[in-house]
């Protein structure tokens, strides 16, 4: 029987710094994986497709980005010194120096924790049974247009080497 290990962290470097990306628990990433689906993934479909979707999908609020970037960017820690900090607690709070007026830094960091952990999600095709067939069908031809396969390195100012990983049954 072949056990496909199960990665649980990795780590990045980007722009000099030294980040580890974790896995987010389950509750809280079926509601970001939610969030991406309703919300975020439909306003870059109806732009890339010209297809409007129901009215019940409108833009995110400041507020609402806010909530969904912080649930993103609570599961990354920076490699300091003095050991892993948490950049960002659950309340929004900056954890580590220069980070908050670093939005380049920040939406990177939002990516590679949107990527981290929803790979599994958008590669495995698991989104189809969730989604209505029309949104389906132009999210796979969407995904296929662009090749999408998700990176097992970055490019960038660093390599992502995976670390930390534990056995699924």
């Amino acid at each position: 029987m072949n056990i496909k290990e199960r990665v649980i962290k990795k780590q990045v470097e980007i722009m000099g710094r030294k980040f580890v990306v974790e896995k987010m628990n389950a509750l809280k990433g079926s509601y970001v994986a939610f969030q991406i689906l309703t919300k975020t993934l439909p306003m870059g479909l109806a732009a890339k497709t010209g297809i409007s979707l129901p009215s019940g999908n409108q833009s995110m609020s400041m507020s609402e980005f806010i909530e969904l970037q912080t649930s993103l960017l609570s599961c990354i820690k920076e490699t300091l010194r003095g050991g892993d900090t948490k950049i960002l607690d659950e309340g929004g709070n900056f954890g580590v120096e220069e980070l908050e007026n670093n939005a380049p830094l920040l939406m990177r960091l939002t990516i590679e924790s949107i990527v981290f952990n929803f790979s599994d999600f958008f590669e495995g095709a698991l989104w189809k049974d969730l989604l209505p067939p029309q949104l389906s069908m132009i999210l796979s031809g969407l995904l296929t247009s662009m090749n999408f396969s998700m990176p097992r390195s970055q490019e960038d100012s660093g390599d992502s080497t995976n670390s930390g990983t534990a056995p699924t049954t």
